[in-house]
């Protein structure tokens, strides 16, 4: 099967050798780990690069792909980025420290490992962006962290908002309803909050971007 224009030109904007290494693994692992898909991770490299984010809070790290990429594209305009990246599950958490540190990144990427909305409750500060890629079932509990959380004209991104077509889907199977339940929840949250700007793009699996008023 040909590769689509789109697809094609979004591919081509993740040549780092690592990164693509990293997808190649995650496609070839048997327990399929969740790394950022394709389309959505050439967005986020563009939102990095246009933004130019000094700090930044992850919730989903998984292997590291994300923060490993954020951290790289962020070199190209700042040698003080900082990324604090929360992974619940142990192993994930210390395969990501591994990965980071083989990048030479440990300075700029801190791994927490921890429950994402247990963790987010228990920070200050302030962030330039903040990226949910964790349990979808919790986006809605954590958005009021998270707008505490955010810098004003700061951008949160949600990834996954579609969750498989299911958010926008009439009647859920019961195994699936916690947690489109709880993304409908949040994406109205955030629609009816007058401190957010959004827009949802449907490439992937859909991606929610939110400017703090």
């Amino acid at each position: 099967m040909n590769e689509g224009i789109i697809e094609g030109f979004n591919r081509a904007q993740i040549t780092d050798e690592t990164l693509v290494k990293m997808r190649e693994s995650s496609a070839r692992d048997v327990d399929n780990l969740p790394i950022i898909r394709e389309n959505s991770a050439a967005l986020y490299r563009f939102l990095i690069t246009a933004l130019k984010p000094l700090c930044a809070l992850e919730t989903g790290t998984c292997r590291g792909y994300s923060a490993i990429l954020a951290a790289k594209t962020a070199a190209s305009y700042t040698d003080s980025f900082k990324c604090y990246t929360v992974e619940l599950d142990s192993v994930n958490a210390q395969e990501a420290i591994k990965n980071i540190a083989a990048e030479g990144l440990t300075e700029h990427i801190k791994v927490i490992h921890g429950d994402a909305a247990e963790v987010l409750a228990s920070l200050s500060g302030q962030f330039d962006i903040i990226f949910l890629d964790s349990s979808k079932s919790h986006y809605s509990e954590m958005l009021p962290d998270v707008k505490r959380l955010l810098r004003r004209g700061g951008v949160l991104i949600a990834d996954d908002i579609a969750y498989y077509g299911k958010t926008e889907a009439g009647e859920v199977p019961h195994k699936h309803r916690t947690i489109v339940n709880s993304l409908r929840a949040f994406i109205r949250q955030i629609s009816e909050d007058e401190d957010f700007t959004a827009v949802i793009d449907t490439m992937d699996d859909g991606m929610l971007l939110a400017v703090k008023n």
